[in-house]
């Protein structure tokens, strides 16, 4: 359970980019913006774009019971029950009544590099896209507090995604544990101040075993990876990275005895993300009610897979 010092949380040599600039707790936030409990962890895979778990919503962990089995039989979802929960997001606008007001703690890059902690504060999620039958939710955020280390809105590090992982493949699972983390407010509105106690954890372990459609045990519904890495309470949501290339094959999902279980990411490249607000995603207009895809999010350039 490695808390990674702020001096030595780099990720090259040459000190151009942190974990810290690159993984974010994720908070729940009131109406008018103020935050009230930790919900996860999350990571920027493009401008005002990130990923986190979809399970850190209740609205998808309601919508999953409506459509879970009464048998409790883990298959694959039959196409009819496909057709039905794409008609379900579709005509009753998917999350569209669910409060998903959160925001994205974010820290100032040129403070990191003089090995201090220093919040830029909340950048607020303006709209969520996921589906039912992955563990991943996409964050969309209009006014992002992100910069870089000379305090500009780009170049900024991002995560590229990964489509295919291998077996035995070296990963580290990176976020923020909740019994690490603190979180004090004072003021409101422009004089809110922030007293942060941020650890990010850092665990290292090894993919030990690959489940393309669904993981039999559990509650993995979905394509998932187990990795023999500690996956802790606050770590869902974050990054599970490739050591030897430094992309991304996995959400963190689940913790367990003996590791975790990974979202993957790349099995999740094509599937129908429904959006309950209109989106204009690179130069794709998405109506509320409708679709878009990872895959279609990269081809308009707006993120990176590979």
């Amino acid at each position: 359970m490695p808390q990674i010092p702020v001096g030595n949380s780099f990720i090259d040599e040459a000190r151009e980019n942190s974990y810290y600039d690159l993984v974010m707790p994720l908070y729940k936030m009131t109406s008018s913006g103020e935050p009230t409990y930790q919900l996860g962890t999350c990571f920027p895979i493009g401008s005002g774009v990130y990923l986190t778990a979809a399970h850190v919503f209740e609205g998808f962990v309601d919508a999953r019971r409506r459509y879970q089995r009464p048998t409790g039989e883990k298959t694959l979802p039959t196409q009819e029950e496909m057709v039905e929960r794409l008609k379900f997001m579709k005509e009753d606008h998917f999350l569209e009544n669910t409060d998903v007001n959160c925001g994205i703690l974010i820290l100032d890059q040129s403070e990191i590099r003089n090995g201090r902690l220093k919040t830029l504060g909340f950048s607020l999620v303006t709209s969520i896209i996921m589906t039912l039958d992955f563990d991943m939710a996409v964050l969309f955020v209009k006014d992002d507090k992100r910069l870089n280390s000379d305090g500009n809105i780009s170049p900024i590090a991002l995560w590229p995604l990964i489509e295919t992982p291998g077996l035995d493949q070296k990963v580290l699972i990176a976020g923020f544990p909740e019994a690490h983390q603190k979180l004090i407010v004072r003021g409101k509105g422009k004089s809110q101040k922030l007293e942060i106690g941020l650890s990010l954890v850092i665990n290292k372990g090894e993919i030990t075993e690959m489940h393309p459609e669904m993981h039999n045990l559990g509650n993995a519904f979905f394509p998932c990876l187990r990795t023999n890495a500690e996956i802790e309470s606050g770590h869902s949501g974050g990054p599970a990275i490739c050591v030897k290339t430094g992309g991304i094959i996995g959400i963190n999902s689940t913790g367990g005895i003996s590791g975790g279980i990974i979202s993957w990411v790349g099995k999740a490249f094509d599937a129908e993300l429904i959006t309950p607000i209109g989106l204009k995603i690179g130069s794709e207009s998405v109506d509320a009610g409708e679709s878009t895809t990872l895959r279609k999010m990269a081809e308009a350039g707006t993120i990176n897979i590979y």
